[in-house]
């Protein structure tokens, strides 16, 4: 079940789309419990992501945990703020980050 999950989510990871960093967050760190931890988690909520973020800095290199840390910081203000310039600039802030975030995931499997 493991590298069905592994498969399908990196697959998943491959085909993400910028505009949704959420979900890009999310299969990167359920990769990264998989494949460090042994951990098959399932999607959480946006507001637990800095936790499983939080559950991997032994395991990380300073510098991905901090990428990781402030990627989610920065996805749930996106998805947080009500005024759309909000919205656009936390979204924006985002965007050199992604391919990091994504090969983050990749990287370990």
């Amino acid at each position: 079940m493991q590298q069905s999950c592994r498969a399908a989510w990196r697959e998943q990871l491959q085909e993400c789309s910028s505009a949704q960093p959420a979900v890009l967050l999310q299969l990167s760190l359920l990769l990264l419990h998989l494949d460090l931890g042994g951990a098959l988690l399932f999607p959480v909520p946006l507001k637990l992501l800095p936790t499983l973020v939080d559950l991997l800095q032994p395991k990380l290199p300073d510098g991905a945990h901090a990428t990781l840390t402030r990627f989610a910081t920065l996805a749930q203000a996106a998805l947080g703020a009500e005024l759309p310039a909000d919205q656009q600039a936390a979204a924006e802030s985002l965007t050199p980050m992604v391919e990091e975030v994504r090969q983050l995931g990749l990287a370990k499997a």
